[in-house]
């Protein structure tokens, strides 16, 4: 008799096959329960103690999973392919939970701690009428004397797109900290509508340069040297700094900020580059270069994957007062002068267990659903749409996926239709790399969508999640 993993496994190629015949269902992933229907599929695994065996190989063992996985994957035509060459990052752990995580609501308290743990006990000063005057593109003296900020902060109404009034509006503040070390600060708070907090705070020149209105944006290393020939090979890049030295900066001001059980989840070089250049970014747009550090929690010693895709995505149709709630982030940038930006967003309340010890899929039925859902969701890619009378150019005649990591880590699902503010950690499987595009089958473009997953396996049941969406 088929077992009741095997029968999932069954049920959702089943669903893939009958899929595959929709030209509009590539993009849908194949099952995909929210609340209380997710609920059901965790439950407690039984037996699963393997005597005399050490802990980091436990899950190893218990789920059969390979340290390193090659196989490769091509639909019908040969256009599309998955070529899967990579390490398996899993975590030292014996037991997976199912962990409630709810929407931390900020007040001024966390504000002021928040702010001691950036800059100690330095003032800070009320920006908006210099904001103000700039969007006016009235001249802001350099010497401006500006108003200290006194508690509880007062933030005022801003829409966050003035050309969309119906996306709503959000709370700012926006201010400069004189750090005691001599160094400013922009520090900027947002706080939207469900209660969660938003903290940027970057270093500046000088306050009379914000006048000027100059922004400035971090982008990947490993990206931005596919793109642009211009950006120096990695043995020529000079940081100024260690990154070892870099990353006991940015893990003092993790520490300050006294967030339970976050660690470092992914890290790299980054070049800074200043906006508002015309055509492609050149090398003399490169103003600084430095590292990032991306943390996530890491509760019962498994990290929370980290992906650049924000989450809290809406859904087609989903009632416009319908809350999103993006994932936990909070990323510090370093430079040769030290501490450059720190972002910090959506942080989390870790809450109860709902399961103490999941039980999971074996490795292979995760690989069995991902290989075949790799070609199903990408499908649509190569579909010419152009007679539809769609606006979209010419259709792919070649996409090649190259997957080099594939881990195990948990990540945030909710339900945001009846519960925006609550949610769950549950164990997933992410796959990450590079690919090729091409439209004329001939010339090659490469792309390096860095800490990007091409897709996200629920480890208990094998159902996609959306990391557009948060579930």
């Amino acid at each position: 008799m088929m077992n009741k993993k095997m029968a999932v496994i069954v049920s959702l190629l089943i669903s893939t096959n009958m899929l595959s015949g929709c030209a509009k269902t590539p993009g849908t992933p194949v099952v995909r329960p929210k609340g209380e229907h997710a609920m059901e599929h965790y439950k407690e695994a039984e037996n699963l103690v393997v005597p005399g065996e050490k802990s980091e190989t436990l899950l190893q063992t218990r789920l059969g999973i390979p340290k390193h996985y090659k196989n490769e994957v091509s639909d019908t035509t040969g256009k599309l392919n998955v070529f899967t060459d990579a390490d398996l990052i899993i975590p030292e752990v014996e037991t997976v939970p199912a962990i409630y995580v709810k929407r931390h609501e900020s007040d001024q308290e966390d504000i002021d701690a928040i702010t001691r743990a950036l800059f100690g006990t330095a003032d800070v000063y009320d920006l908006h009428g210099k904001i103000e005057e700039q969007r006016s593109y009235e001249t802001v003296p350099e010497k401006r004397e500006l108003s200290k900020l006194t508690a509880p902060y007062v933030f005022k109404e801003e829409l966050i797109d003035p050309w969309m009034p119906e996306t709503g509006s959000v709370g700012k503040v926006y201010s400069v900290v004189r750090a005691a070390d001599g160094n400013s600060y922009q520090y900027h708070l947002t706080k939207e509508k469900n209660g969660s907090l938003g903290i940027w705070a970057k270093k500046i020149d000088s306050e009379g340069g914000l006048a000027e209105g100059a922004s400035y944006l971090w982008f990947e290393y490993d990206s931005m040297k596919l793109l642009y020939s211009w950006v120096p090979d990695e043995n020529a890049v000079n940081t100024g700094i260690a990154k070892e030295e870099a990353q006991k900066l940015a893990d003092e001001k993790v520490a300050a900020l006294n967030l339970q059980e976050m660690q470092i989840a992914s890290s790299g070089i980054v070049l800074e580059l200043r906006l508002g250049y015309s055509g492609r970014p050149q090398e003399k747009d490169m103003t600084d270069i430095g590292y990032v550090f991306h943390y996530t929690r890491q509760p019962a010693g498994i990290p929370v994957t980290y992906t650049v895709i924000p989450g809290g995505g809406k859904e087609d149709g989903m009632n416009s007062e319908t809350v999103p709630w993006a994932y936990e982030s909070l990323d510090i940038y370093v430079t040769s002068d030290g501490i450059d930006e720190i972002r910090f967003a959506n942080q989390y309340d870790i809450g109860e267990r709902k399961v103490e010890n999941l039980e999971l899929l074996p490795f292979s039925d995760i690989m069995a659903i991902y290989e075949k859902m790799m070609l199903i969701q990408n499908a649509d890619v190569l579909t010419d749409k152009r007679e539809e009378g769609k606006d979209i150019g010419e259709p792919l005649q070649v996409k090649n996926f190259y997957v080099n990591k594939i881990t195990f880590g948990y990540t945030r699902i909710y339900d945001p239709q009846s519960d925006d503010s609550t949610g769950l950690l549950v164990p997933v499987w992410d796959f990450f790399g590079t690919y090729e595009l091409s439209y004329d089958g001939e010339n090659i473009i490469s792309v390096n969508d860095v800490d990007k997953s091409f897709m996200t396996v629920n480890a208990v049941d094998g159902t996609l999640i959306d990391r557009w969406l948060g579930y």
